[in-house]
């Protein structure tokens, strides 16, 4: 049994006890609608079972509802596997070329219902999600054209994923919710609407896509994002070829529907476009081909309804990396960037003389962006007077007055922080999510390693308090994480999405885990300035009933990278 100190029970009374496995609670005094922000599945089959045949039927599970007219350059991200999504409006096109090859010919007038397109192409990362979640069979070599070591390397996750078959594609559009984009879908992303030849214009060069001998294998997808095509999608020439969801019939443009053409009934093979000839370049496989130089992308409709995407201004490159930040629109907060990968969860040994004990196992995450420090209470106070947020349920110490602004704002239920970071466009971090963004991926017992806890490095109590109360965030920059976090041990406890189960790591997928489908109390994690060096080891976990705030928890919010 987890231990308290006879200290910290006469302070105050606790709302969650970081160091008991023992819940204080008070009677509830308000209730909020729960509704997680979270769209991810929460059980993940670990071992393959698929079974190939010749018919492959697969529904999109995308939230559906009507939606209006949306605009060129509006983006979302598909949470299944961190897509950025890009908008192409309804209207119509004109598909194909008078001036090439004869499965090109006629040139004719489409008109396509809105449509959502992935803005890059699937990468060995994404896809190696649903590779461990069971639905999708590896490629079939993990080499590349001059990499002897390609899928599977961490080296290179941000590359096209390659030597997939169209069943391969559909299958991996299935698991993540969306589908194969059609031969005009795909033909009208890469060149809009004025019949140009490349997506960019009329001509073609090293400097604006990957293609032939200009680099002799695949680049990182997004290298040529200066030459998007009119929608902003990347790399729809050069770089790989894609599957589309079409049968392939060289006279198929004679007698092709003006209106969503999803081409012939049947054939013996399947449409690649991307070729470097230009956007209306056709060519075919037998779909259980696949092929070095060969990959995809997914679409999905209009009213495709994902998680909203949070207006973030980055202030580094936009190849992201550890060290890089973010800028919320909604609130000013800075996010710091977490890559994708693993990292082992829990912990079993004696870290300060404490024999710790929360059960290990290896968890992979997709990358994604957290708030740099816990928010504020002038950032809280955004959301209040906006109308989206109720205010702390107390005024206690450092609420209510300018002078605390960036004091974390605390007696704020799981609620009232879900409404927050659904008003900021953002969400709660998962529990593992906060895990990694505190501890790395190197086994640390604290954020900023494993020397033991002193008030340089947090504000927490030991034999005598650091601060006594709460302090402003980022006052701790010693104790920072391995990307940039503050104050992810002590200061105040921090709400997370997850609903809480003392035995959930001994079940807990391995992918992207999000925690219980249900339960009585939301976990916590942090813990604060009433806790010992014990309390806030970066593994330790709490929990607390979602209705109730308290003097030392607080939250910060996160989101997917869409990278």
């Amino acid at each position: 049994m987890k231990r308290i100190t006879e200290l910290l029970i006469l302070i105050a009374p606790l709302f969650v006890a970081c160091n008991s496995s023992r819940l204080l609670v008070s009677t509830p005094t308000k209730s909020l609608t729960d509704t997680p922000a979270l769209i991810m599945t929460s059980t993940i089959t670990a071992t393959p079972t698929l079974t190939r045949t010749s018919t492959r039927t697969r529904t999109p599970t995308v939230t559906i509802t009507p939606t209006p007219t949306l605009p060129i350059g509006l983006t979302q991200v598909s949470p299944k596997d961190g897509m950025m999504m890009v908008y192409v409006p309804a209207g119509e096109f004109v598909m194909g070329s008078d001036d090439s090859n004869s499965d090109e010919k006629p040139m004719h007038s489409i008109y396509l219902d809105a449509y959502w397109i992935d803005q890059i192409e699937v990468t060995n990362a994404m896809y190696a999600l649903c590779v461990r979640a069971g639905s999708c069979y590896p490629p079939s070599y993990s080499h590349s054209q001059t990499r002897n070591s390609y899928f599977g390397n961490s080296q290179y996750d941000e590359y096209p994923v390659i030597w997939v078959s169209w069943y391969d594609a559909q299958d991996y559009c299935g698991w993540a919710g969306r589908q194969l984009p059609t031969e005009a879908q795909w033909e009208k992303a890469a060149r809009g609407t004025d019949g140009r030849k490349f997506p960019w214009g009329e001509t073609i060069s090293c400097t604006q896509a990957n293609y032939g001998i200009c680099e002799g294998d695949a680049t990182a997808v997004g290298s040529y994002s200066s030459y998007a095509s009119p929608y902003g999608v990347y790399d729809m020439i050069g770089n790989v070829n894609e599957w589309v969801a079409d049968w392939y019939d060289p006279n198929y443009y004679a007698s092709s529907p003006n209106r969503n053409p999803t081409g012939p009934a049947g054939s013996q093979s399947r449409v690649i476009r991307g070729g470097s000839s230009g956007v209306a370049t056709r060519n075919n496989f037998l779909p259980g081909v696949s092929g070095g130089g060969l990959g995809f992308r997914c679409a999905a409709p209009d009213n495709a309804v994902f998680p909203p995407l949070p207006e973030l201004q980055p202030t580094t490159a936009s190849d992201f990396s550890i060290g890089s930040t973010a800028i919320s629109s909604r609130d000013g907060m800075t996010m710091v960037y977490v890559p994708a990968g693993e990292f082992t969860m829990g912990l079993n040994g004696i870290v300060d003389n404490y024999n710790v004990y929360e059960e290990p196992h290896t968890v992979y995450l997709i990358s994604y962006w957290i708030d740099q420090t816990e928010i504020t209470n002038a950032m809280y106070a955004l959301c209040v007077q906006a109308g989206s947020c109720q205010p702390p349920s107390s005024s206690g110490p450092h609420i209510g007055s300018s002078y605390y602004g960036n004091y974390p704002v605390v007696y704020v239920s799981w609620n009232d922080a879900h409404d927050y970071c659904e008003w900021a466009g953002l969400r709660l971090p998962t529990e593992a999510e906060w895990e990694k963004a505190a501890r790395g991926t190197n086994l640390r017992a604290y954020p900023w390693g494993d020397q033991t806890p002193d008030c340089t490095l947090a504000n927490f109590w030991p034999y005598s308090a650091c601060m006594g109360s709460t302090s402003q965030v980022g006052s701790y920059p010693n104790g920072a994480s391995p990307y940039g976090a503050l104050d992810m041990a002590g200061n105040v406890m921090e709400w997370v999405n997850d609903w809480y189960d003392s035995g959930y790591y001994s079940i807990s997928p391995n992918i992207n885990p999000t925690g219980p489908e249900r339960g009585s109390y939301r976990v916590v994690r942090g813990c604060g300035w009433r806790d010992d060096a014990y309390g806030i080891l970066a593994v330790e976990r709490s929990y607390g009933d979602p209705d109730i705030g308290d003097s030392s928890l607080g939250f910060r919010c996160a989101v997917f990278a869409g990278k």
